[in-house]
Protein backbone atom coordinates (compact mmCIF):
# COMPACT_ATOMS: atom_id res chain seq x y z
CA UNK A 1 0.00 0.00 0.00
CA UNK A 2 2.90 2.36 0.64
CA UNK A 3 4.83 1.55 -2.52
CA UNK A 4 0.93 2.59 -4.54
CA UNK A 5 0.90 6.13 -2.23
CA UNK A 6 4.49 6.97 -3.27
CA UNK A 7 3.41 6.13 -6.87
CA UNK A 8 0.17 8.83 -6.86
CA UNK A 9 2.27 11.02 -4.89
CA UNK A 10 4.88 11.63 -7.61
CA UNK A 11 2.27 12.04 -10.46
CA UNK A 12 1.82 15.55 -12.42
CA UNK A 13 -1.73 16.88 -10.82
CA UNK A 14 -3.49 20.24 -11.86
CA UNK A 15 -5.55 21.13 -8.77
CA UNK A 16 -8.87 21.53 -8.93
CA UNK A 17 -11.61 23.53 -6.83
CA UNK A 18 -14.64 21.30 -5.84
CA UNK A 19 -16.29 24.44 -6.63
CA UNK A 20 -15.54 23.97 -10.59
CA UNK A 21 -15.84 20.10 -10.57
CA UNK A 22 -19.55 19.06 -11.39
CA UNK A 23 -21.18 15.62 -12.04
CA UNK A 24 -24.01 15.59 -14.97
CA UNK A 25 -26.04 12.97 -13.85
CA UNK A 26 -27.94 11.64 -17.11
CA UNK A 27 -27.32 11.09 -20.99
CA UNK A 28 -29.82 13.50 -21.56
CA UNK A 29 -28.05 16.49 -19.41
CA UNK A 30 -24.84 15.35 -20.77
CA UNK A 31 -26.10 15.99 -24.30
CA UNK A 32 -27.54 19.70 -23.31
CA UNK A 33 -24.27 20.82 -21.63
CA UNK A 34 -22.40 19.96 -24.67
CA UNK A 35 -24.87 21.85 -26.78
CA UNK A 36 -24.79 24.82 -24.27
CA UNK A 37 -20.87 24.89 -24.28
CA UNK A 38 -20.36 24.76 -27.90
CA UNK A 39 -22.87 27.45 -28.55
CA UNK A 40 -20.95 29.41 -25.45
CA UNK A 41 -16.95 28.31 -26.96
CA UNK A 42 -15.16 32.03 -28.23
CA UNK A 43 -11.77 30.41 -28.16
CA UNK A 44 -11.87 26.65 -28.70
CA UNK A 45 -13.86 23.14 -28.86
CA UNK A 46 -11.46 20.04 -28.92
CA UNK A 47 -13.36 16.85 -29.41
CA UNK A 48 -11.59 13.56 -28.89
CA UNK A 49 -14.47 10.66 -29.83
CA UNK A 50 -14.61 7.42 -31.32
CA UNK A 51 -16.93 9.02 -33.77
CA UNK A 52 -19.61 11.70 -34.43
CA UNK A 53 -22.22 9.45 -35.65
CA UNK A 54 -24.37 10.12 -38.69
CA UNK A 55 -27.94 9.76 -36.54
CA UNK A 56 -29.70 12.12 -35.52
CA UNK A 57 -27.97 13.19 -32.49
CA UNK A 58 -24.62 13.04 -33.93
CA UNK A 59 -25.95 15.54 -36.64
CA UNK A 60 -27.55 17.62 -33.98
CA UNK A 61 -24.17 18.09 -32.37
CA UNK A 62 -21.94 18.27 -35.92
CA UNK A 63 -24.51 21.62 -36.71
CA UNK A 64 -23.77 22.82 -33.68
CA UNK A 65 -20.51 23.03 -33.91
CA UNK A 66 -20.39 24.06 -37.74
CA UNK A 67 -22.91 26.83 -36.41
CA UNK A 68 -20.25 27.60 -34.08
CA UNK A 69 -17.81 28.01 -36.75
CA UNK A 70 -19.96 30.13 -39.39
CA UNK A 71 -20.78 32.33 -36.31
CA UNK A 72 -17.25 32.92 -35.67
CA UNK A 73 -14.97 31.73 -37.90
CA UNK A 74 -11.81 32.68 -35.75
CA UNK A 75 -12.52 29.44 -33.56
CA UNK A 76 -9.83 26.82 -33.31
CA UNK A 77 -12.37 23.53 -34.07
CA UNK A 78 -10.45 20.61 -34.34
CA UNK A 79 -11.91 17.21 -33.91
CA UNK A 80 -9.89 13.37 -33.45
CA UNK A 81 -11.93 10.42 -34.69
CA UNK A 82 -10.77 6.94 -35.26
CA UNK A 83 -9.92 6.63 -38.71
CA UNK A 84 -11.39 3.13 -39.64
CA UNK A 85 -14.45 3.51 -37.40
CA UNK A 86 -15.14 6.62 -39.39
CA UNK A 87 -15.22 5.16 -42.30
CA UNK A 88 -17.89 2.27 -41.49
CA UNK A 89 -21.54 2.55 -40.70
CA UNK A 90 -22.91 0.54 -38.31
CA UNK A 91 -22.77 -3.08 -38.00
CA UNK A 92 -26.01 -4.89 -39.81
CA UNK A 93 -27.04 -1.86 -41.58
CA UNK A 94 -27.06 -1.24 -45.25
CA UNK A 95 -23.65 -0.58 -47.23
CA UNK A 96 -22.32 3.08 -46.98
CA UNK A 97 -19.78 5.14 -46.70
CA UNK A 98 -20.15 5.72 -42.99
CA UNK A 99 -19.87 8.31 -41.24
CA UNK A 100 -16.84 10.29 -43.17
CA UNK A 101 -19.80 11.33 -45.70
CA UNK A 102 -21.37 13.56 -42.98
CA UNK A 103 -17.96 15.14 -42.36
CA UNK A 104 -17.52 15.54 -45.94
CA UNK A 105 -20.96 17.10 -46.98
CA UNK A 106 -20.77 19.34 -43.62
CA UNK A 107 -17.21 20.37 -45.09
CA UNK A 108 -18.27 21.20 -48.73
CA UNK A 109 -21.64 22.99 -47.45
CA UNK A 110 -20.15 25.50 -45.39
CA UNK A 111 -17.61 28.43 -45.71
CA UNK A 112 -15.75 28.04 -42.63
CA UNK A 113 -14.82 24.21 -42.82
CA UNK A 114 -14.32 21.91 -39.35
CA UNK A 115 -11.44 19.74 -39.87
CA UNK A 116 -12.24 15.93 -38.91
CA UNK A 117 -8.57 14.30 -38.57
CA UNK A 118 -8.87 10.26 -38.49
CA UNK A 119 -6.40 9.02 -36.58
CA UNK A 120 -5.77 5.39 -37.68
CA UNK A 121 -4.92 2.85 -34.69
CA UNK A 122 -3.30 -0.49 -35.47
CA UNK A 123 -4.60 -1.14 -39.20
CA UNK A 124 -7.58 -2.60 -38.93
CA UNK A 125 -10.40 -2.03 -35.94
CA UNK A 126 -10.56 -6.04 -34.63
CA UNK A 127 -6.43 -4.71 -33.61
CA UNK A 128 -8.27 -1.52 -31.40
CA UNK A 129 -9.64 1.80 -31.33
CA UNK A 130 -9.14 5.33 -30.69
CA UNK A 131 -11.50 5.18 -27.68
CA UNK A 132 -10.89 8.58 -26.36
CA UNK A 133 -13.88 10.55 -25.80
CA UNK A 134 -13.11 14.18 -24.03
CA UNK A 135 -14.40 17.30 -25.09
CA UNK A 136 -12.49 20.76 -24.33
CA UNK A 137 -14.58 24.19 -25.15
CA UNK A 138 -12.22 27.28 -23.43
CA UNK A 139 -11.55 26.75 -20.20
CA UNK A 140 -13.98 23.38 -19.43
CA UNK A 141 -13.15 20.08 -20.23
CA UNK A 142 -15.86 17.27 -20.45
CA UNK A 143 -14.76 13.60 -19.61
CA UNK A 144 -17.06 10.83 -20.76
CA UNK A 145 -16.72 7.33 -21.81
CA UNK A 146 -20.11 8.19 -23.72
CA UNK A 147 -19.89 8.50 -27.82
CA UNK A 148 -21.67 10.79 -29.82
CA UNK A 149 -25.06 9.06 -31.34
CA UNK A 150 -27.97 8.41 -30.85
CA UNK A 151 -27.78 5.75 -28.01
CA UNK A 152 -25.23 7.65 -25.39
CA UNK A 153 -26.62 11.33 -25.95
CA UNK A 154 -30.54 9.24 -25.04
CA UNK A 155 -31.88 10.97 -28.28
CA UNK A 156 -34.97 7.80 -28.70
CA UNK A 157 -36.26 5.96 -25.97
CA UNK A 158 -33.41 3.33 -25.30
CA UNK A 159 -29.77 5.02 -23.78
CA UNK A 160 -27.07 3.77 -22.27
CA UNK A 161 -25.62 5.29 -19.26
CA UNK A 162 -21.80 6.97 -18.92
CA UNK A 163 -20.48 8.82 -16.37
CA UNK A 164 -20.04 12.77 -17.19
CA UNK A 165 -17.98 15.03 -15.64
CA UNK A 166 -17.09 19.04 -16.10
CA UNK A 167 -14.30 20.37 -14.97
CA UNK A 168 -14.19 24.09 -15.46
CA UNK A 169 -10.97 25.92 -14.64
CA UNK A 170 -8.44 28.60 -16.26
CA UNK A 171 -5.72 25.34 -16.17
CA UNK A 172 -8.51 24.32 -18.71
CA UNK A 173 -6.25 26.31 -20.78
CA UNK A 174 -3.49 24.03 -20.64
CA UNK A 175 -5.18 21.02 -21.57
CA UNK A 176 -6.90 22.89 -24.53
CA UNK A 177 -2.97 24.26 -25.54
CA UNK A 178 -1.83 20.43 -25.01
CA UNK A 179 -4.15 18.77 -27.12
CA UNK A 180 -3.98 21.71 -29.81
CA UNK A 181 -0.04 21.15 -30.36
CA UNK A 182 -1.23 16.81 -30.63
CA UNK A 183 -3.08 17.47 -33.11
CA UNK A 184 -0.89 19.99 -35.18
CA UNK A 185 2.17 17.71 -35.05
Amino acid sequence: MVLARNIIEELKAVPVDPINFRTLYSAKEFKAQIVELIRAATKRIYIAALYLEDDEAGREIFDEIYQAKQNNPELDVQICVDWHRAQRGLIGAEESDGNTALYTRMANSHDHPVPVYGVPVRGREVFGVLHLKGFIFDDTVLYSGASLNNIYLHNQDKYRFDRYHQITSRDCRLYGSIHGSIIDR
